[in-house]
């Protein structure tokens, strides 16, 4: 059996598998901040096409085409996180196996050893009670999401006065 079918966590020491996972994970969260740059461009230019343009059935079709652009970019994020939890998961079977604890490496997220203060206790009561509605990935769509809900509803609002030539 040749080394490229060989798996990784048989061959590599900690301090391989541990700089392998790690790159790895910044590999993931350059995508994620790289696709989160993407939405927010192209929210702003279809933002940009809704307010200037003065034609109703224009700005209803940007308003359909930045829905479905948001709603895929919502699944795409959620995609990245599914990644990035599963190699941790990799990383933490890893040290199961090799009977290692966690604290004998610097954290594979963040980089550093958090200094616990009453802020960090704070932000993790809150990330605890609210935490899986406000990260970057839900969020930033479903913002997006409900504003143009919004500008639906709103236009359809002008477009019933105008009928009604109120």
């Amino acid at each position: 059996m040749g080394l490229n079918n060989a798996n990784p966590e048989d061959v590599c020491t900690p301090m391989e598998f541990y700089a392998h996972i790690k790159d790895l994970i910044k590999i993931e969260t350059d995508l994620v901040d790289k696709r989160l740059n993407i939405l927010l461009l192209i929210q702003g230019a279809l933002m940009s096409a809704h307010t200037y343009s003065e034609v109703l059935s224009i700005k209803v079709g940007v308003i359909i085409v930045a829905s479905l652009t948001t709603v895929t970019m919502f699944f795409t994020l959620k995609r990245n996180a599914y990644s990035i939890a599963f190699i941790l998961r990799h990383w933490d079977l890893f040290l199961e196996g090799k009977n290692l604890r966690n604290t004998a490496f610097p954290p594979v997220w963040a980089g550093s050893v958090p200094v616990p203060d009453f802020f960090d206790k704070w932000d993790d009561m809150l990330f605890r009670r609210y935490g899986k509605y406000f990260n970057s990935y839900r969020t930033l769509p479903i913002m997006f999401l409900v504003g143009w809900v919004i500008l639906l509803i709103i236009d359809a609002v002008q477009m019933i006065l105008w009928i009604l030539k109120i």
